[in-house]
């Protein structure tokens, strides 16, 4: 869950075209897809969800399954081409929803943000400060910038 329903709808959109892309053969033989394990795939998942846009993804089958050369990059530039792919810019769905995809590629999800904006040791009224600013967004239906 990030700050606002925009936000969270364009995550949802974003996955939903990346794994239409998959499934429809866009953005890689849905053959070859299928006979990928899912152990690497679950192993990543959970790495994002510890390091989030940290996460490298290093798996050079996988990465070039999906169009992807050059070895090892962090997720966050495992998103941005796929997206481009798949969700260009120029298109309907590119002009609802990347803005705030591209926000969120380019200075990360909202824990991260707030992290960046209350610092590495905040006090009381920094954290309250902050997080004011987060209810902000929630209230008004805008993202949260440090």
């Amino acid at each position: 869950v990030q700050e606002c329903p925009l936000a969270d709808l364009a995550v949802c959109a974003a996955v939903t075209a990346v794994v239409r892309g998959l499934v429809e053969g866009t953005l890689a033989d849905p053959d070859r897809i299928r006979s990928w394990p899912t152990g690497p795939l679950s192993q990543l998942l959970g790495d994002m969800t510890q390091a989030t846009n940290h996460t490298v993804v290093a798996d050079r089958v996988w990465l070039d399954a999906i169009g992807l050369r050059g070895g090892p990059r962090p997720v966050h530039d495992v998103w941005k081409p796929l997206l481009d792919r798949v969700m260009p810019p120029a298109s309907a769905d590119g002009a609802t929803w990347r803005p705030t995809l591209d926000v969120l590629l380019a200075e990360g999800n909202l824990a991260q943000r707030i992290v960046r904006a209350a610092g590495s040791e905040p006090s009381r009224r920094t954290l309250r400060d902050v997080y004011g600013r987060v209810a902000d967004c929630l209230r008004d239906g805008r993202l949260f910038h440090p």
